[in-house]
């Protein structure tokens, strides 16, 4: 399980009033439904004001906290259980606690759900050897500004490394969540294959925009191009990048990881297919070659 999802759990239950003492749960178990395994404890002080406005009602239950064992709610699937030998507090408190936990679950239970859909590729499938379910988010063939020819392929990895706390700016920190949570950011890793294509294995098509040529769409069949047979591969972990639904932002970013590693050709070709895509005019810098849709 990501340490984005312990802490985003961990914070959903503090809000509501519960210390996360323990969480399981599987990253399949929780897509497929069987969900999460919590064991959460209240904060009794609070709990009791949330219970009753009384004074008196919220002593007496401080008193009896103090006599109890420590009260601790185990949680999986919606069910809320609790072990009452040694605890003193009253029964409608202990139900009234309950009834929290469970709204409470429900949330962080939908929370961890949107965080894996954000993760996960579309139309991505499970990669034994990562580990991780992985999508094409994009191949296609391009000529490179100096005439070299080349096949691309961009991969969505899904493969929990991303935390949405980790600079510890709480405020920060809290609306890159919700942006991942709402479905407007889509996280994990990004990968950039790159095959460069003899001058007798394709037949180039029509120019495209002045800035280079698409092959023929019917020339080639990616499946030729083995991940294991790339000339070159880069790649970036632990991002975070704009869903806009067509993978433009996708692209820009794996133009940034290409331009990192020095690939500057490679980089203005992804940036070139990112506009194709839809990436706004503001966010583009360079657009010198293109990468054509086949």
């Amino acid at each position: 399980m990501s340490v984005f999802v312990r802490e985003h759990v961990k914070r959903v239950f503090d809000r509501a009033g519960y210390g996360l003492l323990k969480l399981d749960g599987d990253r399949h178990g929780i897509v497929q439904g069987d969900g999460l395994y919590l064991t959460v404890a209240p904060y009794i002080e609070a709990a009791a004001r949330r219970f009753s406005s009384d004074e008196a009602t919220v002593d007496a239950i401080l008193s009896e906290a103090v006599g109890s064992r420590p009260l601790k709610f185990d949680l999986y699937g919606g069910s809320v259980s609790v072990d009452l030998e040694g605890i003193y507090l009253p029964d409608e408190f202990i139900e009234f606690l309950k009834d929290e936990c469970r709204e409470t679950y429900y949330q962080a239970q939908r929370d961890v759900d949107a965080i894996f859909d954000s993760e996960d590729p579309p139309e991505g499938e499970w990669d034994e050897a990562r580990h991780a379910y992985v999508g094409v988010a994009d191949e296609f063939a391009a000529e490179a500004p100096e005439g070299e020819r080349l096949f691309v392929r961009v991969l969505h990895i899904a493969d929990q490394s991303f935390n949405a706390y980790e600079s510890g700016e709480e405020e920060y920190d809290a609306r890159d969540a919700a942006d991942i949570i709402e479905g407007r950011t889509s996280h994990g890793s990004v990968e950039v294959q790159v095959h460069r294509i003899g001058p007798d294995e394709i037949n180039l098509g029509e120019a495209t925009s002045g800035h280079g040529s698409a092959f023929d769409a019917n020339a080639y069949d990616p499946d030729d191009f083995d991940a294991g047979d790339a000339d070159a591969v880069y790649a970036g972990q632990a991002l975070s990048w704009t869903n806009d639904g067509k993978g433009a932002h996708l692209l820009d970013l794996a133009a940034e990881i290409v331009a990192d590693e020095g690939d500057e050709r490679l980089a203005k070709i992804l940036k070139a297919r990112a506009v194709e895509l839809g990436l706004p005019a503001l966010e583009n810098g360079a657009t010198e070659a293109a990468a054509p849709t086949i």
